[in-house]
């Protein structure tokens, strides 16, 4: 997926600061480091050039999981029923998200 600016290009394939980026549901974020508590912080907006990023499909592909393809994410074995479509971006290319 092409991203919205050379910077952003280069600093997620390059990993110099830790931008991370979730092709199942579109979801951008900066790593906290492990000391600090890890975990991401999601962002909206690119630092570099300040456009606004692809919309996130989180909400999209849980309600797919749960209401299309009657999986419950809370059974601890929902994540081997899924096809494999859904572990990738394949979904939402699919359905022009």
């Amino acid at each position: 997926m092409k991203k919205c600016c050379a910077e952003m290009e280069r600093f997620v394939s390059e990993k110099e600061i830790h931008i991370s980026y979730c092709p199942k549901t579109r979801v951008y974020g900066i790593a906290y480091k492990a000391g600090a508590g890890g975990g991401i912080q999601l962002i909206n907006f690119c630092p570099w050039c300040g456009e606004s990023l692809p919309k996130k499909l989180t909400d999209e592909y849980y309600d797919i999981i749960h209401d299309d393809l009657k999986l419950d994410i809370f059974d601890k074995n929902y994540k081997r029923k899924i096809p494999p479509e859904f572990k990738t971006d394949e979904w939402w290319k699919k359905r022009g998200l």
